[in-house]
């Protein structure tokens, strides 16, 4: 009886703090038309894409298209990356809340009407076209059998 209630106990507490559920109830916010449709409502250009992307942003998920279409999670809690964009080109790395490292990024187009960001060692997070919508940005690199990773703002 006293394993069952330790056991019962430790169960509990696992579930209750999983952060997989963040993320999960995220998946279902994830419209791929709707970003699109937000985004391509405004003309872009390096300069307005890199204007906006200055500040700070939470990795919130990663996702992948699975078997026949279906959007899988790829999301990691092994870390919890934030990224600040600065307006002199510099990008400070937090993980679990330290600074974990500093480089240098730069917008470039990706084709006629989209953008990518490059820096002289890629994360992960950070391939594919750009997408902004509401307080979000996406990067899309499911494109090219990548996976595609959202963040959230959290400040100008």
């Amino acid at each position: 009886m006293k394993y069952f209630v330790c056991a019962l106990i430790i169960l509990v507490t696992s579930l209750a703090c999983d952060r997989k559920e963040v993320s999960s109830e995220f998946q279902y916010q994830v419209d791929v038309n709707y970003i699109y449709e937000k985004h391509y409502n405004r003309d872009w250009d390096t300069s307005k894409i890199a204007e906006e992307l200055v500040g700070k942003w939470q990795w919130l998920a990663c996702y992948t298209s699975g078997f026949g279409g279906e959007r899988m999670n790829c999301f990691s809690n092994e870390v919890n990356l934030e990224l600040e964009f600065l307006k002199n080109n510099k990008m400070i790395i937090y993980k679990n809340g330290k600074t974990d490292a500093e480089t240098w990024w730069r917008i470039e187009p990706f084709s006629d009407t989209e953008y990518k960001l490059t820096m002289p060692s890629p994360i992960r997070q950070v391939n594919g076209v750009i997408l902004f919508y509401d307080d979000m940005v996406t990067f899309r690199n499911s494109i090219v059998d990548g996976n595609d990773n959202y963040f959230a703002r959290i400040s100008n």
